[in-house]
């Protein structure tokens, strides 16, 4: 006897309420209002992957075009060889104005200056006709090596590093000879370009 009753009826009595419903197997009061919030999550969280794998390539796409644009408007595209850059804005116009500064140069007894500009009037005149790729960084060897340049070029451009890669950075004395034989390159090969300003 427990307390004025039976051990029987107490154990009877227990065994009533726990075979309820609400304590079978693993379950309680509090998990199954939390089992209730999230019982559609599983089947949402499937349609939502399954939406993601469908979305990610057309992401991709939409990412490699959206930097494509960014790079071409802030002026990092490179001209291809084998295209016309005389559509590029303001190329004719710059090489015109390097020659004209070049001479200028020249008349001023300033004959360093005078090659350099010659030179990139030069550099910047080949990029602009399609024959190599130019970038503004690049200086004239690694334009021979990255920038890709047509059988012409590339063996102008090697020509003048041999010849005046010394002169430019004041190694060799620059003579008026030099620069009448940069202004004459400038002449046949910037001819549609602007090189005879």
């Amino acid at each position: 006897m427990i307390g004025g009753v039976a051990r029987e009826r107490v154990a009877k009595a227990l065994e009533e309420v726990l075979a309820r419903g609400e304590f079978q197997g693993d379950h309680s009061l509090l998990g199954d209002h939390v089992g209730n919030l999230f019982s559609g999550f599983g089947e949402g969280l499937a349609e939502t992957s399954e939406v993601m794998v469908r979305l990610f390539p057309v992401l991709l796409v939409l990412l490699f075009a959206y930097l494509l644009f960014r790079a071409k408007r802030e002026g990092r595209a490179v001209v291809a060889p084998g295209r016309s850059g005389s559509s590029a804005p303001g190329m004719r116009e710059r090489v015109s104005r390097l020659v004209s500064e070049a001479r200028s140069a020249r008349a001023a007894g300033d004959l360093r200056r005078s090659l350099r500009l010659f030179c990139s009037a030069l550099v910047v005149g080949l990029g602009a006709s399609g024959d190599v790729s130019y970038r503004e960084a690049w200086t004239n060897r690694e334009l021979l090596r990255r920038g890709q340049p047509k059988a012409a070029a590339r063996r102008l451009l090697e020509e003048l590093v041999r010849e005046l890669e010394g002169k430019e950075y004041g190694r060799e004395e620059i003579t008026a000879a030099d620069l009448e034989h940069l202004e004459e390159l400038c002449a046949v090969h910037l001819e549609g370009v602007g090189g005879r300003a």
